[in-house]
């Protein structure tokens, strides 16, 4: 690829954009699924603590409510009712026998739950305390001795029991010291519930750590805490101390909103509220943020994580593939010569577009050209002026045309004028030249690459064909097949009716003209008798007297002469003879007028070159003196001895007009409209002539040696850094530096700037 590098292509910016927004797209909805999942856990893990803080207050509602029922049954009791007002009652009286009665019914008046309690039944006028298992005198004796709560005196405590109306009061979590006989002292927290009776109380103490277990079990999973709060916002009890309650503004505290967020020490923490169904409790649950999530943030580190090598990996799976893309671009480039994109005006697909724009005319050019080379080719064979027969074969091979064989022959269609196309007048499809087209497609198709056609006129086509088949009868029954399916197939498709001229079979390709002229003669035969079959063959004419030595022999043997083309020469002099003095019988005059007019061709070929037939010795040719076959060999003499002088005379105008070729060459190289058409106009030639002339006496191609002195000049000036690629491409004749770069790659293997790097 040059010294161009990947990353600089525009067309490598492309894929790797388009291959980050294929890869952006599935991270983007993955992340919005992502978040949607986060979402769902972090409401799944707020709705489990809200469940779990719900179902403690249930427990407690329920058990509250169970102690009032307790508390009421309790109260109404008739046995109760016998001993509020009784005074003491002293040793072995009746009234010992109500107060067990009471002790009994409390034993059977149970409270329902799965929390913990003691019920007292504190009563003034007999100053007595009883519960279930117990009836105790003096009532600031027990309080003080047996059930004292820290922290408050006897007074304070009988002002909140006995002279306050208390209608299920609850009093908050606070230690009581139970003090036993003989044993330690035994501390233990409760919740105060007081029901105010006539001259008395009833007092339950609700266990403070089952209560506690409870709301510890709600937040346990998270590392929360969890309190109660009456209406006062004063806390009733709480499940531990994770949370410092102190730092919490519980005056700020909304117990109405079921969820809010609170700073509670410098830590983020969700604080769940539910409102008591049996009073105005609100239940307070408080969970550390970083712990709730504690589950979610592992998935979302492990996602980031996940996310963050997929974005990674699919970057750099996005370089490789793009540069994978690019790659055959930058290829591409480089074989076309192309080592730096101007970015502001092109980008590397127009390049390509344009060089390949390019490449397609210049193909097609080419095609038109060879198509045309193969024409002039063809139309030499069959008038005789090719020179070098084996060397037209090879070009023909070249060109795509492959006329090897042992026999050959030429067979020339045309159109019967009074036959009909489809409905549509023959003379208007000649002007068009439908027929042409017509015929040369059906020719072409079933000719099975055994030959060529030529075009010699719209209503005339030349078709040689090719045979490696040295019997001739096997090759003439193959002909005649192959016109009748041709025939066939025309009157099918398109109701024409053709006519063929066949000349004779030859083991040279050189011999082609020959078989041409021939077919040519048979096919006027249409003309001059009538016809029963479609194709007559030259060797089914009758022989006539006449001798042979028509139009176009003639002009075939002066091209060989001026040719220099000696062995054809001999060859058609030889057939001259044949057809002469072993097919024909010539009378003596017949004889002298063949040699008389084949004098006279030797003549005019003397008059077209500039010669003197008087010092070539024609004019003293014998004619009458020798016997017909010496004066024929003396004319085949003559023929041969002109042709050596015009090979010397030309081998010298050769030279010099190669050595005026070269130095126009040399000094107009950086012409860049020199071409082959411009040099066969300056010298007077066909452009054909000139390429094979020049081919033959430099052994390189016309672009070949161009190119190589453009190139030659073009490293001379490489050598100069002051210069650009592009005006050195100028100074040497070339249109533009991409059409430099490719032929310099080509003849040198490198590009012009690799090869000012080596200097």
């Amino acid at each position: 690829m040059g010294k161009l590098k990947i990353r600089k292509y525009t067309a490598f910016k492309r894929f790797l954009i388009s291959y980050f927004f294929i890869l952006i797209i599935p991270i983007m909805m993955g992340s919005y699924v992502y978040y949607q999942a986060l979402s769902v856990i972090e409401d799944n893990a707020v709705n489990f603590e809200d469940f779990m803080i719900q179902q403690s207050r249930d427990i407690i509602d329920n058990y509250l409510s169970s102690i009032d029922l307790s508390v009421f049954m309790l109260s109404t009791n008739s046995t109760l009712q016998a001993v509020i007002n009784m005074p003491q009652p002293t040793y072995g009286s009746d009234k010992v026998y109500q107060l067990i009665q009471v002790i009994n019914n409390m034993k059977t008046n149970n409270i329902s739950g799965s929390l913990d309690s003691t019920t007292y039944l504190f009563l003034q006028k007999p100053d007595v305390v009883i519960n279930s298992n117990f009836a105790n005198y003096n009532i600031r004796n027990f309080y003080e001795n047996l059930m004292k709560y820290d922290g408050i005196s006897y007074e304070d405590w009988h002002r909140q029991v006995f002279e306050t109306n208390n209608y299920k009061t609850i009093l908050p979590s606070h230690k009581i010291t139970m003090k036993r006989l003989g044993l330690s002292d035994v501390t233990y927290e409760a919740i105060t519930y007081i029901q105010s009776i006539p001259q008395g109380a009833i007092i339950v103490h609700i266990d403070t750590n089952k209560i506690r277990n409870l709301l510890n079990d709600a937040v346990l999973a998270h590392n929360g805490s969890a309190f109660i709060i009456d209406e006062n916002k004063q806390i009733i009890v709480k499940s531990n101390d994770n949370i410092v309650l102190e730092a919490m503004d519980l005056e700020t505290l909304s117990p109405e909103k079921q969820s809010q967020h609170m700073k509670i020490n410098g830590e983020n923490s969700i604080v769940f509220s539910k409102k008591s169904n049996y009073n105005d409790w609100h239940y307070i649950c408080v969970i550390p943020t970083e712990s709730l999530m504690n589950n979610v943030q592992h998935i979302k580190v492990t996602a980031l994580i996940n996310m963050s090598a997929v974005l990674i990996v699919g970057c750099l799976l996005s370089i490789f593939f793009s540069k994978n893309e690019v790659k055959p671009i930058g290829e591409i480039l480089s074989s076309l010569g192309i080592a730096s994109v101007d970015k502001k005006k092109k980008d590397e697909y127009s390049l390509i577009k344009d060089n390949v724009n390019i490449l397609i005319n210049k193909n097609r050019n080419m095609n038109e050209v060879l198509n045309e080379l193969k024409d002039v080719l063809i139309g030499q064979l069959l008038s005789g002026t090719i020179n070098e027969v084996q060397e037209a074969r090879n070009i023909l091979k070249n060109l795509g045309l492959n006329l090897e064989g042992s026999r050959y022959v030429v067979v020339v269609p045309t159109i019967n004028r009074y036959a009909v196309v489809k409905g549509i007048d023959v003379n208007t499809l000649l002007e068009e030249n439908a027929i042409k087209r017509i015929t040369d497609s059906f020719l072409q198709k079933n000719m099975n690459g055994n030959g060529c056609t030529y075009i010699i006129e719209p209503q005339q086509i030349a078709v040689i064909l090719c045979f490696n088949n040295n019997d001739d009868d096997a090759c003439r029954e193959q002909i005649r097949q192959y016109i009748e399916t041709i025939n066939n197939e025309l009157i099918q498709a398109c109701n024409i009716s053709l006519n063929y001229g066949i000349g004779n079979l030859y083991g040279s390709l050189s011999d082609v003209s020959l078989s041409f002229f021939e077919a040519k003669v048979a096919l006027h035969q249409f003309d001059l008798t009538e016809q029963s079959d479609y194709m007559i063959w030259y060797s089914d004419i009758p022989v006539s007297r006449q001798y042979y030595y028509p139009m176009d022999v003639e002009r075939i043997l002066a091209n060989m002469v001026k040719s220099g083309n000696y062995d054809e020469l001999i060859r058609t002099l030889q057939h001259i003879k044949k057809e002469n003095f072993e097919s024909r019988r010539l009378s003596y005059s017949m004889q002298f007028q063949l040699f008389s007019e084949m004098k006279a061709t030797l003549v005019k070929i003397c008059g077209e070159m500039n010669l003197d037939p008087q010092a070539i010795g024609i004019y003293s040719l014998k004619m009458w003196d020798i016997s017909s076959k010496d004066c024929m060999c003396e004319i085949i003499d003559a023929f041969c001895q002109l042709c050596e002088v015009i090979s010397k005379n030309k081998k010298s105008h050769n030279q010099k007009m190669l050595d005026e070729i070269l130095e126009y060459l040399q000094n107009n190289y950086n012409d860049a409209n020199i071409s082959l058409q411009i040099l066969s106009s300056m010298f007077k030639i066909s452009s054909s002539y000139l390429s094979q002339f020049f081919k033959e006496q430099t052994g390189q191609n016309f672009s070949e040696y161009l190119e190589e002195i453009r190139i030659k000049k073009a490293c001379e000036l490489l050598c100069d850094p002051s210069l650009t690629i592009e005006e050195i491409s100028g100074y040497v004749g070339y249109n533009n530096s991409y059409s430099f770069r490719r032929a310099f790659k080509r003849r040198l293997g490198q590009l012009p700037n690799e090869y000012r790097e080596c200097l």
